[in-house]
């Protein structure tokens, strides 16, 4: 089979293009036909060894961590799944650009009908994250007021519209060119990051998702009711829990996991309608580099996705 693996760390020329062996799945595995993966920033991030400090990858390694694709076989141990079941999966930081990849069942869920396979692929990473960060670590309830920082991207897009299938009613930062865009999404109102001020949102909300991290994270403290909360898609620095616990609000970081269980709530929410994604743009997976280039200029609308051999 084909993967894209990188044997050293470096720019998008270090990803290679190469036939590896076709893996095996255990008795507790599931062997998935990749049909699509989507690329996620954190992908450009542990290909340059941003994240080699904290995360020992063995090299050669093979990126991503989204995939949608049919299951080619199941373990003897494994219930729920068989062969031919359409799936949708986040599998960890690594491992999804290839034809065929071997998974925990717990990581999938049942690809959404409604949607093809580049359009799931589109989905776990993100939309786990959101989901996570919401429910899971910032507590959401019915009739909350929050703030979705990037409500463009990929995260942000699902935590739009997450936040409010909950009841909550959901403002989200963007640029005036994804404005309508993102009140499309269920936000009640957005807010230019160019060239608005955040002074009339000054402690509104009960809770900030913010996807930036750095400045942002400080200035969102300003915007949250006392008592709020602060979560952050990466754990905010040292200066924004320190200014949290002076004022009395709490800011607490989250890494998403992989959830089946999860991913299968999201999956009926795609197909009762509820929810939608929007892909930016799609390569073939031989051409995973210029995908990486295109995330990394940061500000795109929605999800980049790649579509495999297999």
């Amino acid at each position: 089979m084909k993967a894209i693996r990188f044997h050293d760390y470096g720019g998008p020329e270090v990803m290679k293009y190469e036939e590896v062996a076709k893996p095996s799945p255990k008795e507790d595995e599931i062997l998935v036909r990749v049909h699509a993966v989507s690329v996620n920033p954190v992908d450009w991030k542990i290909r340059e060894g941003h994240v080699r400090k904290r995360i020992q990858i063995p090299l050669p390694g093979t990126p991503g961590g989204d995939l949608s694709g049919v299951v080619e076989q199941a373990g003897s141990a494994v219930a729920g799944f068989k062969a031919g079941d359409p799936v949708f999966a986040h599998i960890g930081l690594l491992g999804a650009y290839a034809d065929y990849v071997v998974i925990k069942p717990q990581m999938a869920a049942p690809k959404p009908a409604r949607m093809d396979h580049v359009q799931a692929a589109s989905v776990p990473l993100a939309g786990l994250t959101a989901w996570q960060a919401l429910f899971g670590t910032g507590g959401l309830k019915a009739g909350q007021r929050v703030l979705v920082q990037a409500a463009a991207g990929g995260v942000g897009m699902f935590a739009v519209q997450f936040a409010r299938q909950a009841g909550a009613e959901v403002v989200g930062t963007c640029s005036a060119a994804n404005a309508e865009f993102v009140r499309g999404l269920g936000a009640s109102r957005t807010i230019d990051y160019r060239s608005e001020s955040f002074e009339p949102y000054a402690r509104s909300f009960d809770l900030v998702l913010d996807s930036i991290g750095g400045e942002t994270g400080l200035q969102s403290l300003g915007l949250l009711k006392p008592g709020g909360i602060l979560v952050g898609v990466a754990p905010p620095g040292d200066a924004v829990v320190a200014k949290a616990n002076e004022s009395g609000l709490r800011a607490v970081g989250m890494m998403v996991r992989p959830d089946g269980e999860s991913l299968a709530k999201i999956a009926r929410l795609i197909d009762a309608g509820e929810v939608t994604t929007s892909v930016a743009a799609v390569f073939p997976l031989a051409e995973a580099g210029r995908a990486h280039e295109q995330i990394k200029l940061g500000h795109t609308r929605g999800k980049i996705v790649l579509r495999t051999g297999a």
